[in-house]
């Protein structure tokens, strides 16, 4: 296998040894040696076992279980997850037999979110909520709705762990880590985490975090056209998400899809989807690791996206806010964000052209005063293009097919987007040593040249560039040694434009 893979999975018990008076069995378990055993028949059971006190905040418990199928539904708690801590005990409804369910090697994964509890359970000691900070006993519970035949066993329960997720390490260029890899890790006896499984060829679903990098070493993970779907249940705000780290010293890649040319032609293709609802995050963003994101999805990350390294032709749907950081984004489309900030929080050292915001309550927003250039941004169907965050002003100068127009100021701003076309001025000779001037001709025409918009002397490059709003009419002027002078009106088009013009030897000079 390509990669190495850890976890933070504290076992609270397993099934090598019976707990509340059960029974156990082997040759079918789910983890080490034997599982535990029961019967219930029409009605409901519960076991339990203390252990040392442990935090449920900002955590998730795992237990693997299996019953016929009369469990009953999950509103009338056919699987349960039982806490305690002492004074207080209420067994946390998880499962039925009408919800399908993570499912591995023929048991049943189910979890219990510390921050993200169900709204159905049975109190079974106590009138409170258990202390989450203090849980000092455990245990699973059945609801049977149908009678048990003769005395054998007729539901199941394996490991119970609590953690927040995996760290996946390892792989080099030649042989990088897959998903795949990640299930076969999962899949064994020893581990039994219930991170990950494999639904069909590139389709995989998770229940855990997942962290990508070495602390000390080299890693290299890679995939392609794959779905990672977040599944489990209500998930609560720190414990479902993709993280990344590294060490200064080694290389650490996480590359998700393909990249097809190169430099700023290239495109992202055969990307992995990420998806999921609710509370769970993505963060691309760690030291000293080079991510690559093409042709990728990232949908429904509640608690926002951070994003690092180079992301091309990627789709960013129904998130909470993305935080570009100093990534290079390219053709990638921010959309269906419905909070007040903004799809994504400008950053001054990122590096974002061609890009595409639609159907967002906001695009971008800016939180701190200056002038920004937004380089082939487009936007549509936003209720806000612009949300300008800051007390003070923002001018945004909207270039290279950039169509932005609509903005809110919440804090006491203003807000200017000037829209300028970029027009190339060349001439028949080249314009190394130049004098060129760009003069206002709307502000007083006809009798005299306006304001001095642009100019330069002794111009040091074959062309000259200036960015101007569209419609409005400028006069060109150039003086070049050796040429008579020239001067020409013009109307600057709706977009980005090369004005060359003609200069003539001046026979008296």
């Amino acid at each position: 296998m390509a990669v190495t893979v850890t976890h933070d999975f504290v076992t609270l018990y397993n099934g090598n040894a019976g707990i509340g008076g059960a029974s156990t069995y082997s040759g079918f378990q789910r983890f080490g040696t034997a599982c535990n055993g029961g019967q219930v028949s029409q009605t409901t059971t519960h076991w339990t076992t203390s252990v040392t006190s442990f935090s449920l905040v900002g955590k998730r418990i795992s237990t693997w279980m299996t019953g016929p199928a009369s469990v009953a539904g999950q509103a009338s708690g056919g699987y349960r997850m039982v806490i305690g801590d002492g004074t207080s005990t209420r067994a946390y409804y998880v499962g039925g037999g009408d919800v399908s369910a993570f499912m591995q090697n023929g048991w049943n994964c189910f979890v219990l979110d510390g921050d993200a509890l169900p709204a159905s359970y049975a109190q079974l000691l106590g009138s409170a909520q258990p202390n989450l900070s203090a849980i000092t006993l455990v245990g699973i519970g059945f609801n049977v709705m149908t009678k048990a035949v003769g005395n054998s066993p007729n539901v199941f329960w394996d490991i119970m762990q609590v953690g927040t997720g995996i760290t996946v390490a390892g792989g080099t260029v030649g042989d990088p880590g897959t998903f795949d890899d990640i299930v076969v890790w999962d899949e064994q006896t020893t581990t039994a985490t219930g991170t990950i499984r494999k639904l069909a060829d590139g389709v995989y679903s998770a229940q855990f975090g997942f962290m990508f990098g070495a602390t000390g070493a080299a890693s290299h993970f890679e995939d392609t056209d794959a779905l990672l779907y977040f599944e489990g249940g209500p998930s609560g705000s720190d414990v479902i998400r993709i993280r990344t780290q590294g060490s200064s010293g080694h290389a650490n890649i996480l590359r998700l899809g393909e990249r097809l040319g190169s430099g700023e032609s290239s495109i992202g293709v055969a990307g992995v989807t990420i998806q999921g609802t609710g509370s769970w995050s993505a963060n691309f963003a760690g030291a000293n690791t080079t991510v690559e994101l093409f042709g990728c999805m990232i949908r429904g990350a509640g608690q926002g996206v951070s994003l690092g390294g180079e992301v091309r032709s990627c789709v960013i749907d129904g998130c909470d806010q993305v935080l570009p950081g100093s990534a290079l984004v390219r053709e990638t489309t921010f959309s269906g964000y419905t909070g007040t900030d903004g799809a994504i929080l400008w950053s001054a050292s990122a590096d974002m052209e061609r890009c595409a915001f639609n159907g967002n309550n906001r695009g971008i927003e800016h939180d701190t005063a200056g002038t920004y250039t937004y380089v082939g941004l487009t936007f549509s169907g936003n209720t806000h293009d612009i949300h300008n965050s800051s007390t003070g002003a923002v001018t945004v100068n909207a270039t290279s097919g950039t169509n932005v127009g609509t903005f809110t100021n919440t804090n006491g701003g203003t807000t200017t987007i000037d829209n300028p076309v970029l027009v190339t001025i060349s001439a028949n000779v080249s314009l190394v040593g130049a004098e060129v001037r760009i003069y206002d001709m709307d502000d007083n025409p006809p009798a005299s040249l306006g304001t001095e918009l642009s100019g330069v002397e002794n111009h040091n490059a074959a062309t000259y560039q200036y960015a101007g709003a569209a419609s409005n009419l400028i006069w060109i002027q150039i003086m070049q040694d050796g040429y008579a002078e020239f001067g020409q009106p013009y109307t600057i088009p709706l977009a980005d434009t090369s004005f060359i013009a003609t200069l003539v030897f001046d026979t008296n000079s």
